[in-house]
C-alpha cells in the first residue's frame, strides 16, 4: 500500500534530516525520505566523537529500514531496482497490508502546542505545528536560537516548571550568553510561544486540586494522588541527659514536623500533564 510506504519514507527523512523544515510540502518531505532510500544514505559519523556515537542508533535504524524495503518492493539493494520500485505508477506496491518488523516513530509536531493553538485559536501555534498550512514547519525554530536550546527552555516551562530559562540551560550543559536570554524573554512575552505559556498559567492558576482525587475522562475513571509534599507544624522539644563523663547533663533538641501534600506546587505538575 502506498500509504504505509509513504510514512516510512517520512520517517526515514526524519531520521536523515535531509529535509528542511519551510522548504516544501509532506509531499515533498516523502521524496526527500525515497531518495536516501534509493541512496542507501547514511549519517556521516565520526565513532571517535561521543556526541556522533550517541546517534549511531539512527544509522542502524536506518539500515534496517532500507533492508526491509527492499523485502517490502522485492528488490536487491540496488539504486536502479529501488528507483524503479519506489515510482508510485509501478507495480512494487502491495495491495494488502504489509507486516512490518521494524517500527517508525509517528509522532505529531508538538502536539501541546497544536492543543493550545486550537483552543487559543492562535493562528501562529497552528501554523508552526502544521495544524493549518501545507508547507511543513519545525515548531521548535527562533530565529537566533538553536533548536535544542530552545526546546530544552520551552518544554519543561510548557508543562509547568518554574525554572528560568537559564537554570534550564545550565541543568543540560548548554552555553548561554544575556543576549540568549533577552531572546529568549522577548519570545516569551511578544511571540507564539508566550501565547501558550499564558494558557498553562491560566489552567495552574485557576486548579484547585485535592490529594485525592478521581479524574473522568472520555468515559474512562483515574484516581490521582498528589505526590508533591511539604513540611509543617514545626516543634522542637528539649531533652537534659546526664553525661557520666563530663558529669553534666548535655540538652538533646528534637524537631519534629508533619508532612502534608503540597498542592500548590502539585497544580503545576498534574493540571499540563492531565490536560495535555
Amino acid at each position: 500500500m502506498l500509504a504505509e510506504c509513504n510514512a516510512v519514507f517520512l520517517f526515514i527523512a526524519e531520521l536523515t534530516g535531509s529535509f528542511q523544515p519551510g522548504s516544501g510540502t509532506e509531499q515533498d518531505k516523502i521524496e526527500c525520505g525515497k531518495q536516501d532510500y534509493i541512496r542507501n544514505f547514511q549519517l556521516d559519523l565520526n565513532l571517535h566523537d561521543e556526541d556522533d556515537r550517541k546517534d549511531m542508533h539512527e544509522n542502524v535504524w536506518l539500515s534496517r529500514l532500507y533492508r526491509e524495503l527492499d523485502t517490502y518492493f522485492n528488490v536487491p539493494s540496488d539504486k536502479t531496482a529501488r528507483a524503479l520500485a519506489v515510482d508510485p505508477e509501478s507495480n512494487r506496491y502491495r495491495y494488502s497490508t504489509f507486516q512490518w518488523q521494524v517500527p517508525i516513530e509517528l509522532d505529531a509536531s508538538a502536539s501541546m502546542l497544536q492543543y493550545e493553538g486550537l483552543l487559543t485559536g492562535d493562528k501562529r501555534l497552528l501554523e508552526m505545528t502544521n495544524v493549518i498550512g501545507d508547507t511543513l514547519q519545525d515548531p521548535w525554530k527562533l530565529e537566533g536560537m538553536s533548536r535544542q536550546m530552545l526546546k530544552k527552555a520551552a518544554t519543561p516551562m510548557l508543562y509547568g516548571s518554574s525554572q528560568a530559562c537559564h537554570e534550564l540551560w545550565q541543568d543540560n550543559n548548554i552555553p548561554y550568553t544575556t543576549d540568549d536570554i533577552a531572546l529568549y524573554n522577548k519570545e516569551m512575552a511578544e511571540g507564539p510561544f508566550g501565547v501558550a505559556n499564558l494558557l498553562k498559567e491560566f489552567i495552574i492558576n485557576n486548579a484547585a486540586p485535592k490529594s485525592e482525587m478521581e479524574v473522568h475522562i472520555w468515559g474512562e475513571k483515574f484516581k490521582i494522588s498528589c505526590n508533591r509534599f511539604r513540611n509543617v507544624g514545626e516543634q522542637t522539644k528539649a531533652y537534659k541527659i546526664w553525661d557520666t563523663l563530663d558529669e553534666r547533663y548535655n540538652i538533646i533538641l528534637h524537631t519534629d514536623t508533619k508532612r502534608v501534600p503540597d498542592l500548590e506546587q502539585f497544580k503545576r505538575y498534574f493540571m499540563t500533564l492531565l490536560i495535555f
